[in-house]
């Protein structure tokens, strides 16, 4: 008995070992502050009913550092008030909290929708925030959170409430039920600072078969004024043309055809065309160089392939559904193994690509100019575990960069797929490198919960910041920034 446990004692000791030569020490982050946010929790979820399962506040909240470093999270609990709350100083043992109620929908008011839709966006100059609830059809009118003069019982709206940050009130709430009634909005982001720009499916009856699914309603609101700006009516080239099966000549055609109706949106808006618009909204960022669309969806016009088409028509290519991180009804929390790169203040993208599928898959951390041209390229020891390399998929995302802080955050992921197609977490994790020369500075376990983070600077330091379901705040030292 003795001979066996010394036996086995050795073969953890040699298993130990190895872990250790395949899985290089890295520095781990310190943890400083630990915050825990005033945010109510209230059964019962957003949407959902019968057999569908609705959203938690945990999941449905959103999270933004405003520019003056301040943090701001939305809680969007079910009791139709939703809360805002700002940490200022939160590198100090003396943080200052606020804590503001917002109008926002309750359980009643979204029971047996699927698709809701939150969101949280702060203008440039840091004076505003606007907060966005969406839902398919409006229920329990006689409770609906500030109220609009004319109906929208059973109609897709979009609540928008804005708040001046500088005097920490509301300053007015807009339900876009009462200016595009059949508008199901689903995306949103901040242009030339001073509108909401928007996209959503069109909601009327069909005149054509799967109308709904090309027809996209666009529309400006102002900040802070929250009055309605140009507005118009496009359909999706690469959809559009795939259903009627047209050619790749037809697609740019519709494409000159949604620019010429939006004309007057597109001036406004300070874009050249409504394909930056759509990257926009998707996934906020500009239209990303063609060698660095790996995440996007292979056009099915005429049998093309992305490599066959013509690379004097971007046009063709537009982000994938799967990938639609600025789409609300998208599941923004699922990473896979392609996921998009990350364009930084200075232009530049960087992107996390995997490397030798199969037992040896790695990730590799690329650098790009703003055209796509390959600055530099590193491999990473993102997936440097056994476990990620057997029953296990690891994928890794790069969420975060700043070019003033000269860091990089990638967001990575231990997990596996379901009987019912959907992933189960079992490990999650952060890593920060440097954007000069691509090198790992530190990572930190994170809980396999909702957790969003970002890169956070004060006080001459950089920090990572986390929010984990909305409630718990927690700040980490980078080191040597």
């Amino acid at each position: 008995m003795i001979r066996m446990n010394i036996r086995n004692a050795l073969l953890i000791v040699a298993f130990c070992a190895y872990e250790n030569l395949i899985s290089p020490a890295q520095t781990q982050l310190n943890l400083m502050r630990e915050i825990k946010l005033p945010v109510q929790s209230h059964l019962g979820t957003l949407g959902g009913g019968f057999w569908v399962i609705g959203m938690t506040s945990g999941e449905a909240f959103q999270f933004k550092i405003a520019p003056d470093q301040s943090l701001l999270v939305l809680y969007p609990n079910s009791s139709s008030k939703w809360q805002l709350v700002r940490v200022r100083k939160w590198w100090t043992e003396t943080p200052k909290i606020e804590e503001l109620d917002l109008p926002g929908w309750s359980e009643r008011n979204t029971r047996y929708e699927t698709s809701i839709g939150t969101d949280l966006l702060i203008t440039p100059d840091g004076n505003f925030a606007i907060s966005l609830g969406g839902i398919p059809s409006v229920k329990d009118v006689r409770n609906i959170p500030s109220p609009p003069s004319d109906s929208i019982e059973h109609k897709p709206d979009l609540l928008i409430t804005a708040v001046d940050l500088n005097r920490w009130k509301i300053i007015g709430a807009l339900h876009t039920a009462t200016i595009d009634d059949e508008a199901e909005f689903r995306g949103a982001y901040i242009a030339k600072g001073r509108w909401i720009a928007l996209q959503g499916l069109d909601d009327k009856p069909e005149r054509v078969k799967y109308e709904h699914l090309f027809d996209l309603i666009n529309r400006l609101i102002s900040i802070p004024e929250l009055k309605p700006g140009p507005g118009c009516l496009t359909k999706d080239p690469e959809i559009l043309a795939l259903s009627r099966r047209e050619s790749p000549e037809s697609a740019s055609a519709l494409s000159q055809q949604n620019d010429a109706a939006c004309k007057d949106l597109l001036t406004i808006a300070g874009v050249s065309s409504m394909r930056v618009f759509d990257w926009h909204i998707y996934l906020g960022d500009d239209p990303e160089p063609r060698n660095l669309m790996a995440h996007t969806q292979l056009s099915g016009l005429s049998g093309f392939s992305e490599i066959d088409k013509d690379s004097t028509k971007p046009e063709f290519i537009w982000p994938s559904d799967e990938y639609n991180h600025g789409y609300w009804t998208s599941n923004e929390w699922d990473i896979f193994e392609d996921n998009p790169p990350f364009e930084s203040s200075a232009n530049h993208w960087y992107q996390l690509q995997g490397q030798d599928q199969g037992i040896n898959f790695h990730y590799q951390l690329n650098k790009y100019m703003q055209d796509g041209e390959l600055l530099e390229t590193r491999a990473t020891e993102l997936q440097s575990e056994p476990k990620c390399r057997s029953r296990l998929q690891c994928v890794c995302e790069v969420v975060d960069v700043s070019e003033q802080q000269k860091a990089i955050l990638a967001l990575c992921r231990a997990q596996s797929m379901n009987f019912i197609g959907s992933f189960d977490w079992h490990r999650q994790w952060a890593a920060i490198y440097r954007t000069d020369d691509l090198l790992q500075i530190g990572e930190v376990e994170l809980k396999t919960t909702y957790t969003r983070s970002a890169i956070a600077a004060a006080d001459g330091r950089t920090y990572m910041v986390t929010v984990e379901q909305g409630k718990i705040l927690r700040v980490y030292s980078v080191p040597d920034h």
